[in-house]
């Protein structure tokens, strides 16, 4: 699996983007058809699972999830939320700077609001400052916090050699997901049932169907056409 291919959620009903997801493939023919007549009915149902969980890993790593901004994006939000918080953090330094006489007006304002148990919450190594003082500390060390947390994010964020998502690789790791769903259920390698056909200069063969009728409910722009589909294939299972 390329290392910028990631491991989706569980499909867990509960969760309203699986929910979704699970919503919109109930009113089609999920099983892929040229697929479909050769299962053994007594798999059936292990096929449907293994079949949507493959559908589910492409849709989360294609991008066109909730969950899955384009790397771009997601590099550039977490920026934003890391420049405000750096931002937030010098604010907060220079309101913590005593010369300046900012703190004492905010150190009253948290004692007004000061609990009960003050005591039992100031511990370890607050112990012995104010209410207020001990705030503020958590408020600045969150922040801090919160700057590591989106410098890490940003570097965690997959990516190829040259810094950009491989074209079509969602779609690759979908066809051997495909291929093993397939060769489990049918008995038959996934390989021999993809080829061009030179007559009329397409690709045909059932796995190459099951998986141009699985990308048929993930509308490309532009659209996929046959041949590119045959090409994916023929990437994602190595063959010549």
């Amino acid at each position: 699996m390329d290392d910028y291919i990631q491991t989706p959620p569980p499909l867990d009903p509960s969760k309203s983007y699986v929910e979704r997801f699970l919503r919109r493939f109930s009113k089609v023919d999920l099983p892929a058809r040229s697929v479909d007549a050769e299962v053994d009915p007594k798999n059936y149902e292990q096929f449907v699972k293994a079949y949507k969980a493959a559908l589910w890993h492409f849709e989360f790593n294609s991008g066109s999830g909730p969950f899955s901004p384009p790397r771009r994006d997601a590099l550039r939000q977490l920026k934003r939320i890391g420049k405000a918080a750096e931002t937030l953090r010098n604010e907060l330094d220079a309101i913590f700077d005593i010369n300046k006489g900012n703190w004492i007006f905010l150190d009253e304002a948290y004692m007004l609001n000061e609990p009960e148990n003050a005591d039992e919450i100031i511990t370890g190594e607050y112990e012995g400052i104010s209410f207020g003082d001990y705030e503020f500390q958590i408020l600045m060390n969150g922040t801090s916090l919160l700057m590591d947390m989106t410098t890490e994010a940003c570097d965690l964020i997959p990516k190829t050699k040259r810094g950009k998502p491989k074209k079509n690789a969602a779609a690759e790791e979908l066809v051997r997901l495909l291929a093993t769903i397939y060769e489990d259920n049918t008995g038959k390698i996934a390989g021999q049932g993809s080829y061009h056909n030179g007559a009329t200069d397409l690709y045909e063969g059932k796995f190459n169907t099951f998986v141009e009728n699985s990308l048929v409910h993930f509308p490309q722009r532009p659209p996929l056409t046959n041949n590119a589909i045959g090409e994916i294939i023929r990437r994602a299972l190595s063959l010549r």
